[in-house]
């Protein structure tokens, strides 16, 4: 069996290597969460079909599954912290500068993402599954540059799902 440090050199020791792909990872990890962000806005304003009023309630279940994914995060690393993997390996090739001081269990940028995807998926499977290949994409890119193991990712895309889940089975349209 796989281990979860062994995968996550598998991932990473392709950082470092070349410039386009280290600016692809980087531009992955840090910010294709604000395209994502604005293309969920512009889905929900240009594609779902109906009066401003659903709309609106769209957006506000979005907020609240976005301020739930990041309370559920707080109260696991609560429970359990767990170092980011430069810390506990300082060997390992780092591509974006975050605090050894903030942990990486669960991913708090994955679960957002997801959160995000999960909200498209809800009202369009087709375009959400876009979104979840987006979604995958960042947590993958958080492995290769260096700030997250695999199930940090994974655990923020289960969180991510839980939260939209809970929001669209407590909030009703």
């Amino acid at each position: 069996m796989i281990s979860d440090y062994h995968l996550f050199q598998k991932i990473n020791q392709f950082a470092g290597q070349w410039k386009w792909s280290d600016w692809f990872g980087i531009f992955s990890a840090q910010y294709l969460i604000w395209l994502m962000l604005a293309g969920v806005i512009f889905y929900f304003l240009f594609f779902i079909k109906s009066e401003w009023c659903k709309k609106i309630k769209c957006f506000l279940k979005l907020i609240l599954a976005s301020g739930l994914v990041y309370v559920i995060n707080w109260l696991i690393g609560l429970i359990y912290f767990r170092p980011r993997p430069f810390v506990s390996h300082p060997d390992i090739f780092q591509l974006i500068q975050k605090s050894p001081l903030d942990k990486s269990f669960p991913s708090d940028h994955t679960a957002l993402a997801f959160v995000l995807a999960f909200s498209v998926f809800c009202y369009n499977k087709k375009r959400g599954t876009i979104f979840l290949i987006i979604a995958a994409l960042i947590g993958l890119a958080r492995v290769f540059a260096g700030v997250h193991y695999p199930l940090d990712v994974l655990a923020g895309a289960l969180v991510g799902w839980l939260a939209v889940r809970i929001i669209q089975k407590t909030v009703k349209s």
